[in-house]
């Protein structure tokens, strides 16, 4: 077999690849919805072979790894996970797998979304929090996990509160604490421990007292939010995924003669014309008014 043959195993490889390279994160998405309508063009159940089978006879090893996280970055950012990419440690064939196990790409979707959401909630539990960041979660739909993470990112720099040891202040519980990195960072300590004597250390000490008083006091920490991939339309009520798939896909519709309709027709109910009874009776009210008012 000829080289050339031996490299086009990998074309659909290479096809994932340079979606991710260019930042083409719609690109992926497609070749991912391709799937269910044909896996033999699509081949996302095969990845793993495909690169295991072929990358060694045609590709250089040193290139291995960067692929991969190509593959792991392109598949969470076109499911809307991005957040997720590098506090989880599931291999993007686990993804994968729960993806591809649904029959159709909305179902899919929302399934790996639920089972990287339960994941994400045993992390935080269990206080593994270096790569979870509450903004990041925010923009993926995954607010209502922020709560949560809060609470234990509080606990946690609770626990990491600097030790004395003789003259020493240990302050390595607070390097491991998020909340503790902050601090340690604006005062410019890269040590494990400070001698007590220190000025810093003092100040040290301070900082995390007066710190652990603001995040305890901070209301914003307990912030409500709407279930996992929900969003909300403009009376308030969830949209389902199948709707949200069908919002994306409707073509913006343009407004009649140029003149754009009032937002309130959105929020409101429209109000319904009054019966000739009804209005009949409301003459009569305002006829008997104007009678009363003239005597």
């Amino acid at each position: 077999m000829s080289q050339k043959a031996k490299s086009n195993k990998l074309a659909y490889i290479d096809s994932i690849c340079d979606s991710c390279e260019r930042g083409d994160i719609d690109g992926v998405r497609d070749l991912l919805k391709g799937y269910y309508n044909d896996k033999t063009q699509h081949p996302w159940h095969k990845i793993h072979s495909l690169i295991q089978k072929n990358w060694e006879k045609s590709r250089k090893m040193e290139k291995l790894p960067e692929t991969l996280t190509l593959i792991r970055d392109g598949v969470f950012g076109a499911l809307d996970i991005s957040s997720l990419s590098l506090a989880l440690d599931e291999p993007v064939t686990e993804i994968l797998a729960v993806l591809l196990k649904a029959k159709t790409w909305v179902q899919g979707r929302k399934d790996v979304r639920a089972y990287c959401s339960m994941k994400a909630a045993q992390f935080i539990a269990n206080q593994s929090l270096d790569f979870l960041d509450p903004s990041s979660l925010s923009h993926d739909g995954f607010g209502y996990l922020i709560p949560l993470l809060n609470e234990s990112r509080l606990e946690q720099y609770r626990k990491a509160q600097p030790k004395e040891d003789g003259k020493i202040l240990d302050v390595k519980s607070l390097a491991r604490s998020v909340y503790g990195r902050k601090i340690l960072r604006n005062l410019g300590i890269t040590k494990s421990s400070l001698e007590k004597k220190d000025p810093l250390a003092e100040q040290l000490l301070q900082e995390y007292d007066n710190f652990l008083i603001e995040l305890e006091c901070d209301t914003s920490r307990t912030i409500e939010s709407i279930g996992p991939t929900e969003q909300l339309t403009l009376n308030g009520k969830p949209l389902t995924e199948e709707e949200e798939e069908q919002e994306k896909k409707k073509p913006s519709e343009k407004a009649t003669d140029g003149v754009q309709a009032p937002l309130s027709e959105y929020m409101e109910p429209p109000k319904k014309k009054p019966t000739p009874k009804q209005a009949s009776r409301k003459r009569s009210q305002g006829r008997r008014k104007k009678k009363e008012g003239k005597k």
